[in-house]
């Protein structure tokens, strides 16, 4: 079904590695019938509609070649994409930092034959600063141009779920789109499918991370600064 035409913002989908940016192209594509764009410079991060798994299935069809939204990891991501397009608003996607960092180091740690910690102490400060320089740019935007959703709210396994999806898409502006358990099953079906999972061995190196990123950041510590701009008092 085509869509019928009114205004839908066009959206930075911002979000720090391995916190469901994917998914959130994944649903904005198949509900809005237009694509999204991925990092600067990436040209291999295709639109999902593109990729293996959804031309299997063909779950996402596009109707129009205008894009919805354009994909940043970091903020000069974000700045290039503002150079470069007209971009409305500010969505932000969060995964609990301990839970983000780890899995996006041990992607990179788990090739390498020795891991100290002081390899794992100098990388989780780099990319702890990644993770918040993200949630300063998202707190720069006005309040009714910026929109938050939590990777957790996206994946857990109850109506929140689903309920995270639809508020998202009321957010975007999507006319008469209002998913259901089965559409959004398969949604999150061709995001996963995109994407590959921690061989074990990485997973162990994994477990290494987090222990270093749970001392100098909490989800409760980043949660209160996206609500309020401010840190809590030690």
């Amino acid at each position: 079904m085509k869509l019928e035409r009114r205004f839908m913002p066009v959206w930075h989908v911002a979000s720090y590695p391995r916190s469901g940016n994917h998914l959130v192209r994944a649903l904005l594509e198949y509900a809005t019938q237009r694509p999204t764009i991925g990092c600067p410079g990436a040209s291999r991060d295709t639109p999902i509609h593109s990729r293996n798994p959804n031309q299997q299935a063909r779950l996402i069809v596009i109707s129009e070649a205008e894009p919805i939204a354009y994909k940043s990891h970091f903020t000069n991501q974000i700045q290039q994409h503002e150079h470069d397009h007209r971009i409305d608003r500010f969505l932000l996607i969060t995964r609990d930092p301990v839970e983000a960092i780890a899995s996006h180091l041990a992607r990179d740690f788990g090739k390498r034959l020795i891991v100290t910690e002081r390899h794992i102490r100098i990388a989780v400060e780099r990319e702890l600063n990644a993770y918040l320089s993200l949630l300063y740019a998202y707190r720069a935007y006005p309040d009714e141009r910026r929109y938050h959703i939590r990777f957790e709210d996206l994946t857990g396994a109850d109506d929140r779920s689903l309920e995270a999806a639809n508020s998202l898409l009321r957010a975007a502006r999507v006319p008469l789109m209002q998913l259901d358990e089965a559409e959004w099953q398969r949604v999150r079906a061709i995001a996963k499918n995109s994407q590959s999972s921690l061989s074990p061995s990485k997973q162990v190196v994994r477990d290494r991370i987090r222990a270093a990123v749970a001392e100098r950041i909490s989800l409760a510590e980043a949660a209160h600064f996206l609500t309020t701009g401010l840190w809590p008092a030690e």
